[in-house]
C-alpha cells in the first residue's frame, strides 16, 4: 500500500509566497475598481442634485424670479425638498462621513408643564399629540385662534381633530394645556402656544402666547438626564416660559460639506452650458468666480484649498478625491470629471482668468 507523501515545509512556504504575490498583484486592481464605483456613485449623487437644481430653478421661474436664488449656506436645505429629504445625496462616498448633514429634530427637547403641581410630567416636543399638547397646522391654528377670540378663551368650542398638514408643512403650532383633570372646563389648550418653523436645516421655536399662571420650562434633554440644560440664560432661570413671549429659540441642524456650490450660482440660470453649479469640494460654497465680492473668501480658498501641498507643487488639490480629479455638476445638468490643477489643460482651476470667465463667472 502506497503512503501519501506530505507537503514539505519548503513547498508550503512556496505556496504561501505565490498566494501573497497574487494578492499583491490583484489587490490594487480591486482597490481601483472600488474607487471607480465610488466615483460613479458620487457622479450619480450630483446628477440627482442637478435634477433638484433644475426643479428649484423652475419653481422660482414660475413665480417670476430670475436665477436660482441659491449660492448661500442654505443651498442644501433648499434642494433637500427636491431629493425626498435624502441627506445621503449630499455625501461623496470618498468622504469619511463626518460631515453628513442632518436636519434639526425636536426629539431632544422637552417641555416641563407645571412642575411640582398637579401635573409634574415632561412632554417631548417630538410627540405630535397628547393629553397636554396639540400640534396644529397654520390653517388649524387660525381657526383655533379665531374661535378663541370670538367665543372667549375658555369656551372657544374648538374640537381638535388631530394634526392635519396644510400647504406649508414647515410651519406649525404647539398648544399646551396645564391642567390634568379630564372633566375640568379649563381644557382650552391656550395656556402656552408657540410656532415651530423649519428654516433650512434648522428649527425656530417662537413663543406666541402665554397666559398660564403656572410655570412651564423648555429643556434640552429629558427629566433625569444629568446633562439636561434649560434653554435660557442664567439670570432668567427662574422665570416661567410665558414671560418670554416673542422670543425665538433656534435649534441648529448640521450641513454637509462633501459638495460645494458655486458662490455665484444665485445669478446663474439652470441650463447654462459650462457654468459650474455644484462640485465635490470641502466647503459649502466654492468662491471661484473673479466677480465674487465676498470679502476674503475667494483669495482664502485659492490659497488654502485649490493650491496643492507645498511639498507636492505639481499635485492635485486635496478635494480632488477621484484619481486627482473632482466630479463637477454644470448648470445644464452635465456631470464631468474635471482636473483641478493650475496650468493643466482643461483645468477648472479658477486662478486662471480665462477659466474663471468660462466656468465660474455668471
Amino acid at each position: 500500500m502506497l503512503r501519501r507523501k506530505a507537503f514539505t515545509l519548503s513547498e508550503l512556504l512556496i505556496v504561501i509566497m505565490v498566494i501573497a504575490l497574487l494578492v499583491a498583484i490583484i489587490l490594487p486592481y480591486f482597490q481601483r475598481v472600488f474607487a471607480v464605483q465610488r466615483k460613479m456613485a458620487c457622479a450619480n449623487h450630483l446628477e440627482k442634485l442637478g435634477q433638484a437644481y433644475a426643479m428649484q430653478c423652475g419653481a422660482r421661474r414660475a413665480k417670476g424670479f430670475v436665477g436660482t436664488g441659491l449660492g448661500t449656506l442654505e443651498w442644501q436645505a433648499e434642494l433637500l425638498n427636491y431629493v425626498s429629504d435624502s441627506v445621503e445625496v449630499f455625501q461623496c462616498p470618498e468622504d469619511d462621513g463626518t460631515s453628513m448633514g442632518k436636519k434639526a429634530t425636536l426629539a431632544n427637547y422637552w417641555m416641563d408643564v407645571y412642575p411640582g403641581g398637579n401635573y409634574a410630567g415632561s412632554i417631548c416636543l417630538d410627540e405630535d399629540e397628547g393629553d397636554f399638547i396639540w400640534k396644529l397646522s397654520e390653517t388649524q391654528w387660525k381657526t383655533f385662534r379665531d374661535m378663541a377670540n370670538r367665543n372667549g378663551r375658555q369656551s372657544h368650542g374648538y374640537s381638535h381633530p388631530g394634526y392635519q398638514p396644510d400647504s406649508n408643512p414647515n410651519k406649525y403650532y404647539f398648544a399646551f394645556e396645564d391642567m390634568m383633570w379630564s372633566n375640568n372646563p379649563d381644557r382650552d389648550f391656550y395656556d402656552l402656544n408657540f410656532v415651530v418653523e423649519r428654516k433650512g436645516m434648522s428649527i425656530n421655536l417662537t413663543i406666541t402666547n402665554g397666559v398660564t399662571g403656572y410655570k412651564q420650562y423648555l429643556f434640552l434633554g429629558p427629566r433625569g438626564d444629568p446633562g439636561r440644560q434649560q434653554l435660557f440664560n442664567e439670570d432668567r432661570q427662574n422665570r416661567p416660559l410665558r414671560d418670554h413671549n416673542g422670543e425665538t429659540i433656534t435649534i441648529e441642524g448640521q450641513s454637509s460639506s462633501s459638495y460645494g456650490m458655486n458662490s455665484m450660482a444665485g445669478v446663474i440660470e439652470a441650463g447654462s452650458k459650462n457654468k459650474v453649479a455644484i462640485m465635490d469640494f470641502e466647503r459649502l460654497l466654492v468662491a471661484g468666480s473673479a466677480l465674487d465680492e465676498t470679502s476674503g473668501d475667494r483669495a482664502e480658498q485659492l490659497s488654502e484649498l485649490w493650491i496643492p501641498d507645498p511639498n507636492k507643487p505639481s499635485g492635485a488639490p486635496s478635494f480632488a478625491r477621484h484619481f486627482d480629479k473632482a466630479n463637477v455638476l454644470f448648470a445644464d445638468g452635465a456631470v464631468k470629471l474635471m482636473d483641478c490643477t493650475l496650468g493643466h489643460k482643461d483645468s477648472l482651476h479658477p486662478d486662471d482668468p480665462e477659466v474663471a470667465e468660462r466656468y465660474w463667472d455668471p
